[in-house]
């Protein structure tokens, strides 16, 4: 293991025990679900394909595609196919399809960032009128619409985990929970950087930040687990899950079920990994430019493209064995 990536990981392990308190690309989301999937007992993966075999759009958007699919591997695509799901439904066509499937903000929470401690002072104050950073789940229907990543997560297990609660219900938060804890490990999906002149009302999560790769800093952090093709997404995550080093990171993980701690980590590393010193050095340098001054984009060395890459890798393999251990107890 990388020097770099064991302290990544030695510090995430710390804070697992110590602390009080778009999304992965689809190469991300199915790595983690493919590594959860096979962390699962025989039986209990029969459990999950029966019940993700009653989603809504099941018919629609997952029995076509599967033609090309090897038998010996399909019910592992079912379940990576449920993990890119709620991302899917984004581009859904036909009267209220999208409104009824597609949920914006359930895909991640804009914990504050401040780009100073200046911007800090001014800025704190005002924060919970610009992002919602509330924990507690919404009671009427309304409410659940607009709800961040944590609420979400704990709407969909209230319904996944309620034997009695309606088949297609339970099948539809099943997608959404296997891909929202895919979500909460990426650190920008937690995290949204605030300043006076460049960010007053954040920088969605990276998403402002034009970048020499990729498109912006969100999407270059979306893109770090490379191809999703489903081959290459197996290979990965069993490679993954037979490295004794990412075992044991894993194991340590899966220990750990609180989603708040989860949220914890992934904000201290979009803090400490994804605006770097670097990252936050140039943006102080553009607070300095006139105020029409279209901020330009940000050049990253190859150091910070192989950390992130380090980063990405062992938040997939936390997140698959939680998310194993989650699915290990569904009814």
């Amino acid at each position: 293991m990388h020097v770099r990536l064991a302290l990544c990981c030695t510090l995430l392990c710390c804070l697992v025990i110590t602390a009080k308190t778009q999304a992965w690309g689809p190469a991300g989301h199915k790595i983690v679900a493919s590594i959860a999937f096979r962390r699962l007992s025989p039986d209990q993966q029969k459990k999950i394909l029966s019940l993700l075999k009653k989603h809504p759009r099941f018919e629609d958007d997952f029995a076509p595609k599967m033609e090309d699919v090897d038998d010996r591997f399909a019910n592992e695509w079912i379940v990576e196919q449920a993990a890119i799901w709620p991302d899917l439904a984004r581009g859904l066509s036909g009267p209220g399809m999208r409104q009824k499937y597609h949920h914006g903000t359930w895909h991640f929470i804009n914990l504050p960032h401040y780009l100073t401690d200046a911007d800090e002072q001014v800025l704190k104050g005002g924060i919970k009128d610009k992002v919602n950073i509330n924990f507690d789940v919404p009671a009427d229907a309304e409410g659940q619409k607009a709800m961040n990543i944590v609420q979400a997560i704990a709407h969909s297990k209230s319904i996944v985990m309620n034997p009695q609660a309606d088949p297609d219900e339970r099948a539809l938060h099943l997608s959404w929970l296997i891909h929202l804890v895919g979500d909460i490990h990426q650190p920008l999906h937690s995290t949204a950087l605030f300043s006076r002149k460049l960010f007053p009302d954040g920088d969605q999560g990276g998403n402002k930040i034009q970048t020499d790769r990729r498109k912006n800093l969100h999407s270059l952090w979306d893109g770090f687990p490379g191809s999703p093709q489903f081959n290459t997404v197996r290979n990965r995550a069993v490679k993954l899950l037979n490295d004794p080093e990412m075992k044991d990171v894993g194991e340590k993980a899966a220990e750990v079920q609180d989603v708040t701690k989860w949220l914890d980590e992934s904000h201290l590393l979009a803090e400490t990994e994804a605006y770097d010193g670097a990252v936050m050095g140039f943006l102080r340098e553009q607070e300095q430019s006139p105020a029409d001054a279209e901020l330009p984009q940000l050049d990253l060395g190859e150091d910070y493209l192989h950390q992130g890459g380090d980063v990405a890798q062992c938040r997939l393999v936390q997140a698959g064995y939680r998310l194993g251990k989650l699915l290990e107890a569904v009814p």
